[in-house]
């Protein structure tokens, strides 16, 4: 009998696809529940993984501005803008991959905005790619505070 055909990258995501389908939310932040990075990476790595598809994030291009505003002691938050290909490799062949640029943004007053920016971009990544439902409603959610910073154009290259 021969030996089967090794499996290209879209037939492994699509092996996790098959195995998942639901991220409980878990963390509430503000006036919603939200899917954290950990909550998504808790149930998606052990498929990844026998499935030999790794994920790698790689910054293009990142952004630091005053966000407008402060904490309640006077610090300024600032706000990051990273901008990001996420990666998914079929272990077996390094040039076998999917590749989704991301834009992610996180305030921060300290030093945690760069992680917290490419968390999110990668949770989004896996939440996307993997077709995952988390039963937040994305498109319909409204932040409690409107922000004053409007989007600016995209450009990756």
């Amino acid at each position: 009998m021969p030996a089967a055909k090794p499996k290209n990258i879209y037939q492994r995501i699509n092996e996790v696809r098959k195995k998942i389908g639901y991220v409980k939310k878990d963390a509430k932040v503000q006036s919603y529940v939200a899917v954290t990075h950990d909550a998504v990476t808790a149930v998606v790595r052990e498929h990844l993984i026998a499935q030999g598809v790794i994920v790698i994030p790689t910054l293009l291009r990142s952004e630091l501005k005053d966000s407008g505003s402060t904490t309640s002691n006077g610090r300024t938050i600032w706000l990051y803008r990273g901008y990001y290909d996420v990666a998914f490799v079929n272990e077996d062949d390094p040039d076998d991959r999917i590749v989704m640029q991301v834009e992610a943004h996180a305030e921060d007053h300290g030093d945690k905005a760069s992680g917290k920016s490419i968390s999110y971009a990668v949770k989004y990544a896996l939440l996307k790619l993997l077709s995952l439902e988390t039963g937040v409603n994305e498109e319909s959610r409204i932040e409690a505070t409107q922000r004053t910073i409007a989007p600016e154009p995209v450009s990756y290259t």
